[in-house]
């Protein structure tokens, strides 16, 4: 907990810090944070009607009387939906035979808001699914009972169980910064943007296991494997995003991302194995901007 509020407090100072990289920001701060939206003046309101600043204009929706509307980039959000493909990284739950599986992850963003700091941070919340293929081999107990008088003993080494696939799904919270300018001019567009995303996962951890059985129990008595097969477990991810911003394009109004994301999942397969889970995503996809 305290290494995931020592991140979080990190970012925070990171994306304040990247202001003094932005050449658009100074003119523009005092217009955004006026307590009403300046109006021009009227020279008759029966022949002219009033127009509005639309470099304080906060929804791009409003009756801006330019070709673009200027917001901060933390509005920059919206649903998304991603998929891509996964390795695994170094020795954990899965230790031989590593192969590619794919990650399909959705979700949505909200800006954290002007009264948080928030003009470059917005939240991510969603839920992915990851399929992550290679081997672990053990040798497990198990649990033999005597059918007459009901009376049971653990065997060591009774089964030779092979972990050959793990199944993750799972939802992930997050807070993100966009670097680079801190307004998002439309009449920009296609423009790049990037982003950074630090948030925690809560996961349904499922295995997919290959059991040979080592050890043949006497007559009248039955042997069960009693490894689990499952886990509830939490992790870490940190996602490095590139956008491509074209929202007056022929499909609507889209940003194409691509996303490289480093998780870690801390996973107990009860009397099988208790080890970490280390993966590298590549992700391709797109949002629905506001």
């Amino acid at each position: 907990m305290r290494l995931i509020c020592f991140v979080l407090i990190a970012l925070h100072n990171l994306c304040l810090g990247s202001y003094g990289f932005a050449d658009d920001t100074q003119f523009t701060l005092d217009e955004f944070y006026e307590p009403e939206i300046a109006q021009a003046a009227i020279v008759d309101s029966a022949v002219e009607p009033a127009s509005y600043n639309c470099q304080s204009c906060w929804n791009c929706n409003a009756n801006c009387e330019c070709d673009s509307c200027t917001q901060t980039v933390s509005w920059l959000s919206g649903p998304y939906f991603k998929l891509g493909l996964t390795s695994v990284l170094g020795d954990g739950l899965l230790d031989e035979n590593r192969e590619t599986g794919y990650t399909i992850s959705m979700g949505g963003r909200q800006p954290v808001g002007p009264g948080l700091g928030g003009r470059r941070l917005f939240f991510d919340v969603g839920g992915s699914y990851l399929q992550a293929e290679g081997t672990t081999t053990r040798n497990v107990q198990g649990n033999q009972v005597n059918t007459t008088t009901n009376t049971s003993t653990i065997v060591d080494n009774a089964f030779q169980v092979t972990l050959e696939e793990v199944r993750r799904a799972g939802a992930h919270a997050g807070v993100g910064c966009y670097f680079g300018s801190l307004l998002d001019d439309r009449s920009e567009d296609p423009q790049a943007r990037l982003g950074l995303v630090v948030g925690g996962r809560l996961s349904h951890i499922h295995g997919v296991f290959d059991t040979q059985q080592l050890v043949v129990p006497p007559a009248g008595n039955t042997l069960t494997q009693i490894n689990a097969k499952s886990d509830m477990a939490g992790g870490i991810y940190v996602d490095f995003e590139a956008l491509v911003l074209k929202r007056s394009s022929p499909l609507g109004d889209l940003q194409w991302t691509i996303d490289g994301e480093f998780a870690h999942d801390w996973i107990d397969i009860s009397n099988f194995e208790k080890r970490g889970l280390a993966t590298a995503s590549l992700l391709f996809g797109f949002m629905v901007v506001r």
